[in-house]
C-alpha cells in the first residue's frame, strides 16, 4: 500500500509511505518528520481509513494543535487535490511498473514524486511545476506589521492579513498575469521591477488614488 501526502496550496507531493500494510504509526512517523521539516499545518484532510481515525494519531495531532478533517465516506472528491495526485501516480507510474519488492516500489515512487514536483507542469498553477509555484509563493509573501502595535496576524489566516493579501492579488493581476511569463524564474527576476512600478505609480482607492510613494511624500512633508 502507498500513503501519499500533498500540500493543497502548492500541489507539491510532500512524502509517501510504501509498506505492505499501513498502520497509524506509519502515518504518525511520517507526519513527525514533515512537521519538523516544514512546520505544522492548521489542518490535515484525509478519508476515514483506520490508520487515520486511530486514537493514537488523533490524540497526537490534537496535542500538536492540528485539526483532523475527515471527508464523508464514499466521497473521495472532497479530498480533490490528493486524489488528483493519486490519479496521476497511478496512471503515469504504478500502471506502468511491475514491482518485485517494497524497496523497489519505494525507489520508483519517490522518483516519480521528484519528477512530479520538479518537472511536471500544472495548468492550475499557471503552468508551473509545484516546486516553481512554491518558490514563487515564498517570494510573494509579505507580512503586514501594524505600525502602532507591532502586532502580527496569524500566518494561517489570510483574511487577517488583508493588506498583504490585497498586494499579492494586485501583483498577480496587474503584473504577472498580463505579461508573457514563461517560468517562475522569470517572475522572480522581474519582481523588483514590478514592485518599483507598484510603489511609484499604481493608484490605490484606500489612499485617495495615490501611489504608495506619493502618499508617503504627501504625509511626511
Amino acid at each position: 500500500k502507498c500513503l501519499t501526502i500533498v500540500d493543497e496550496h502548492t500541489r507539491k507531493a510532500l512524502g509517501t509511505v510504501v509498506v505492505s500494510n499501513i498502520k497509524h504509526r506509519d502515518v504518525l512517523s511520517k507526519l513527525q518528520v514533515l512537521f519538523v521539516e516544514r512546520g505544522k499545518p492548521e489542518a490535515i484532510r484525509s478519508d476515514n481509513g483506520s490508520e487515520f481515525i486511530a486514537y493514537g494519531l488523533r490524540d497526537w495531532l490534537e496535542s500538536q494543535k492540528v485539526q483532523s478533517l475527515f471527508i464523508p465516506p464514499g466521497k473521495p472528491w472532497r479530498n480533490g487535490k490528493n486524489e488528483s495526485f493519486n490519479s496521476k501516480l497511478r496512471d503515469e507510474c504504478l500502471n506502468r511498473e511491475w514491482f518485485d519488492s517494497i524497496v523497489e516500489a519505494r525507489v520508483v515512487i519517490n522518483g516519480f514524486m521528484k519528477f512530479y514536483n520538479q518537472e511536471r507542469i500544472h495548468s492550475a498553477l499557471g503552468y508551473l511545476t509545484p516546486c516553481e509555484f512554491a518558490t514563487l509563493e515564498r517570494q510573494r509573501q509579505t507580512l503586514y506589521v501594524d505600525q502602532k502595535t507591532g502586532s502580527r496576524p496569524p500566518s494561517y489566516s489570510p483574511e487577517s492579513n488583508g493588506m498583504a493579501e490585497a498586494f499579492v492579488k494586485t501583483i498577480k493581476r496587474d503584473y504577472i498575469y498580463v505579461n508573457d511569463v514563461c517560468s517562475a524564474e522569470q517572475v522572480i527576476n522581474d519582481l523588483d521591477a514590478y514592485f518599483e512600478d507598484y510603489n511609484e505609480v499604481a493608484p490605490h482607492k484606500g489612499i485617495n488614488m495615490s501611489s504608495p510613494r506619493m502618499f508617503l511624500r504627501k504625509n511626511l512633508n
